[in-house]
């Protein structure tokens, strides 16, 4: 029982939002899956999995796609292209292109 409990604890920590109404708040998920990216790219690069070019590039990858896909809202392009000045994740705004 405590390993289930755990593991939707984790869910909900990995997920901006109910994954299950992702119809309803699409704003959430295309915002929570923005910024999960550049968590993920940022541990990886600091860690040394990867190199700052490559984590750099594939930030670059994921704004793009934010920037040019018509079904995201206006609200999260505007916070996609002003990420790198709310500081929210200041160690990692030199790997934003």
């Amino acid at each position: 029982m405590k390993k289930i409990l755990f593991a939707l604890f984790s869910c909900n920590l990995i997920f901006f939002t109910n994954p299950l109404e992702a119809h309803i708040n699409q704003k959430g998920m295309d915002k929570g899956f923005f910024i999960g990216q550049m968590i993920v790219y940022c541990i990886l690069e600091s860690d040394g999995v990867i190199s700052k070019s490559e984590a750099s590039q594939y930030i670059g990858i994921t704004k793009r796609y934010m920037l040019n896909t018509e079904d995201v809202d206006i609200d999260i392009k505007n916070y996609v292209k002003n990420y790198r000045f709310t500081g929210v994740n200041k160690p990692c705004n030199k790997l934003i292109p």
